[in-house]
């Protein structure tokens, strides 16, 4: 982290450096083929010259009027109030847009600049409004915040229209709003498993472009719970064979997956004549037959109570019941056989495999995605809420927007004694350019693979005929499930100490993570390992393309070089000795506290590039876990400078930094405390080293997608746009330096280009050098002979990200087995998490992550 000391130096280097000023685009780029594009994105215009911003405040009040602040209120009751708002007309009978928090947009101002009423809405949001009906009361106070001008694309601007757009969305029936997309149940839509079905939908926002705001739209898929009887619900989470299995209740690891899956759920109970819903609060210790209530001075169970005020004998009194918040504090037990799940629930994801099938759903053809976006935009325009568009004047164009990109021609691969073509952003790696010799190797099998040694065989034949030395394996030792990392690898190290590659076959029980952290951060037990699953291996055993993926790999990781790339139209400063950066920050899941976020930085050692040196880091402070910059930037960029001097007797002449992860809301704090960061290092080396810096920001987390105009220039079965499409026309910042561009041949479904956009550049770079120089560093990730979606460097930061993550996940299975051998429940102390993500020395320098 930052020290006290250096505050003085950084506040002089933001004056020098003038950190807030973004580079502007100086000149587009002229190389390439020109190709015919549409957009995903819809021209925005409204005949209003400006709206006007209220802060709104919602809050609870309680059954004696006062103001109930321990509960906050979903998003989905603000809009319930703020709809009953509009109805009483206490906004003088304009239509609002609100974002359902805290911000409310209207074409007219409230005549007294500010509004404090009460408003009470049924507790059920289809409840019909009678004198029997249950509600709440809110307090709402709406205080005028700010005229926002509309003439310009100014940050406020877009964000008010973005409200208004999605707030035509929202009103449509039966929508559900998860982030900025949004959700309607289809007959189409199925379920995959625990629980789940996947709803498909819609996102959609406004952003800026070159000459006027745009409208973007695209397809997204999301999971949602099912709606069943809660026991039924159980029985199918749960694995089991029918209901009839509950009857003896659950056990308790049972019963704790169930409550972290359940909690904060919605369900409606089913015995009363009334609707009724509660949001589960946790899943009881004990059988209805044994959780007490307080009835009228006595003390009854669950299934008593039912029996006596319901006459409902329970089919499952031993079963656990849902817990419920009471109003006094409390908690309430509702047996499960009464419960139902609701309808139009967000649920988080379990596992990859539910991963896997969102993204089959949503791999659609471009032409089949941009008809159905089409569609989408004509029912917002004309369906959805035309008075509410009326109102605020919008307009929106109901054809997509048309640009010309250029195909950039691709580098030239150098694979050992010859240079190769890419032909849609692919080749055949017939030799390396540099291939490894290994002696000191074995293979581990932990699966039973059946067939080793002719595996053993295969890497050696195919890996001669791509220019590799491997000597026949020194061992190949099979162990069982009893076998932990730590035990496979230390009886290969007492027995082979000599040993630099151990190819693991992993088994149903072995654990990849155990491997590789054992392996990589156990100073006593370090060698390289290459991970093959045994399934894989059974059904791959002779198949070339499979072991030339391995060999790749291994390749790449014992100091061989795959390909490089030769391109005659670099940037003049490459002539002289460069260092290229990838930063990452890879972050645990909102519900993990007790994880950090890791950064990695990874760099270049040569000028391929093919030798990298890796750092990583845990970041954290007091009130956080997760951090968005980099924190130990300038310690992590000092490190890998040494390395480069180390190994090529010079400091480089200019620094690239290619950052993943920053959104555009962040920019500004990562411009900078980053490239701050990054001088100090380098004045901390050299009081005089003052190399040039150019630093790009690279995202893929956006849904801009173009296709070719014409369907036959597209690329492959699906016809996306050819590998090497870059686009900066139109849809591109009105005045900052940023381009699309799709490095990489679309296999399935549509392509998504990455975003770059240039945060800082000292050299001054044009937009051709800087693609150009992109696209060839896509050209050289180790895992495949193929171009990738973003450059290498970044590619490899979030894989040392991933694997130290992976480390720490090691780290706690070690820790839970430990725990329940000694039933000591000791939390491991956080000096031994950072143990745990730091890598041996003498792997750094190569890219063990592969």
């Amino acid at each position: 982290m930052v020290l006290n000391h250096e505050v003085e130096m950084m506040q002089q280097l933001l004056q020098e450096m003038r950190v807030g000023d973004i580079p502007r685009r100086h000149s587009l780029g002229t190389w390439g083929s020109p190709i015919r594009l549409v957009s995903n994105l819809y021209g925005v215009s409204t005949t209003l010259e400006r709206l006007f911003h209220y802060d709104v405040s919602i809050i609870p009040l309680d059954g004696r009027g006062r103001s109930n602040f321990d509960h906050s209120v979903p998003v989905s009751i603000n809009r319930r109030v703020i709809q009953k708002l509009a109805c009483l007309a206490y906004l003088g009978g304009r239509i609002p847009a609100f974002d359902g928090r805290s911000n409310l947009y209207l074409a007219q101002p409230l005549p007294s600049g500010h509004l404090t009423v009460h408003v009470a809405i049924p507790i059920e949001p289809d409840a019909a409004e009678d004198e029997y009906t249950r509600k709440v009361n809110f307090e709402v106070s709406i205080q005028l915040a700010a005229i926002v001008a509309l003439d310009g694309l100014r940050p406020e601007a877009i964000q008010a229209l973005n409200v208004v757009v999605r707030s035509a969305s929202v009103v449509a029936k039966n929508t559900v709003a998860v982030g900025r997309s949004f959700f309607t149940r289809q007959p189409g839509d199925y379920l995959i498993g625990n629980c789940r079905e996947m709803w498909l939908g819609y996102y959609s926002s406004i952003r800026p472009g070159q000459w006027k705001p745009l409208f973007n739209v695209n397809i997204s898929a999301t999971l949602f719970h099912e709606s069943l009887p809660l026991v039924d619900y159980v029985t199918k989470f749960l694995k089991k064979p029918a209901t009839v299995h509950l009857k003896d209740g659950l056990a308790d690891f049972e019963r704790r997956k169930l409550e972290q899956e359940l909690r904060a759920v919605k369900i409606e109970v089913m015995h009363l004549p009334y609707k009724r819903r509660y949001k589960v609060a946790g899943i009881s210790r004990k059988p209805a037959s044994h959780c007490m209530i307080q009835m009228e001075n006595r003390s009854l169970s669950v299934v008593q109570y039912f029996a006596e005020k319901y006459n409902r004998e329970l089919e499952f009194p031993n079963l656990q019941c849902v817990l419920t918040q009471a109003k006094d504090g409390g908690k309430n037990f509702i047996p499960m056989e009464v419960c139902k799940t609701i309808a139009g629930q967000h649920a988080k994801l379990v596992g990859p495999g539910e991963i896997t099938q969102l993204i089959r759903k949503t791999a659609i053809k471009p032409v089949e995605r941009f008809q159905s976006i089409d569609r989408f935009v004509h029912s917002i325009v004309k369906n959805n809420a035309p008075d509410l568009m009326e109102e605020f004047g919008l307009n929106i164009n109901l054809k997509p927007e048309r640009m010309y990109g250029r195909v950039l021609r691709p580098p030239m691969i150098s694979t050992g004694a010859k240079h190769v073509q890419p032909v849609d952003g692919q080749w055949r790696p017939d030799t390396f350019l540099v291939g490894a010799t290994i002696e000191a190797w074995g293979i581990a099998d932990c699966h039973g693979a059946r067939r080793t040694r002719e595996f053993a065989q295969s890497l050696q034949d195919i890996g001669k005929k791509f220019g590799m030395e491997i000597l026949p394996p020194r061992f190949i030792r099979t162990y069982g499930s009893e076998f932990t990392p730590h035990s496979i690898l230390s009886d290969i190290k007492s027995s082979f100490p000599e040993t630099k590659l151990t190819v693991v076959i992993l088994g149903r029980y072995t654990s990849y993570e155990g491997i590789k952290q054992v392996s990589e951060s156990n100073s006593n037990l370090v060698m390289m390992t290459q991970c093959v699953r045994g399934v894989n291996l059974d059904s791959k055993k002779h198949d070339r393309t499979f072991v030339t993926n391995v060999l790749m790999k291994i390749n790449s990781k014992m100091g061989g070089v795959n390909n490089g790339v030769v391109s005659k139209v670099l940037p003049a400063v490459l002539t002289r000795p460069f260092i290229v950066f990838g930063g990452d920050v890879s972050h645990p899941s909102p519900l993990n506290k007790k994880h950090s976020s890791i950064a990695a930085v990874v760099a270049t050692m040569d000028h391929v590039p093919s030798k990298y040196y890796t750092v990583t880091s845990s970041q954290q402070t007091r009130t956080t876990n997760r951090l968005e910059c980099i924190a130990n930037l300038k310690d992590m960029v000092k490190e890998c400078l040494k390395e480069f001097e180390r190994t090529n007797r010079t400091k480089p002449l200019h620094l690239f930094f290619f950052r993943d992860g920053v959104s555009e809301g962040q920019f500004p704090i990562v411009r900078a405390f980053e490239v701050l960061q990054i001088r100090l290092a380098c004045k901390e080396l050299d009081e005089n080293y003052q190399p040039p810096l150019t630093f790009l920001v690279v995202q893929k987390r956006h849904h801009v997608r173009f296709r070719p105009e014409i369907e036959e220039e597209g690329q492959g079965r699906a016809r996306n746009i050819p590998a090497g499409t870059v686009i900066e026309e139109k849809v591109t910042h009105p005045t900052n330096f940023d381009f699309f561009l799709c490095s990489h041949a679309g296999i399935q479904g549509t392509s998504r280009p990455a975003h770059y956009q240039v945060i800082h550049d000292d050299a001054n770079f044009s937009a051709d050098e800087l693609q150009t120089l992109s696209y060839n560093l896509c050209h050289t990730y180790g895992r495949c002979a193929r171009s990738v979606s973003i450059p290498a460097p970044i590619y490899y930061a979030h894989l040392a990200a991933a694997r130290a993550r992976h480390h720490m996940i090691a780290l706690d299975s070690q820790q839970e087995l430990s725990e329940s051998e000694s039933s000591s429940g000791i939390d491991q102390p956080n000096e031994v998490r950072l143990r745990a993500i730091k890598v041996c020395e003498s792997l750094r320098g190569e890219r063990y992550f592969l």
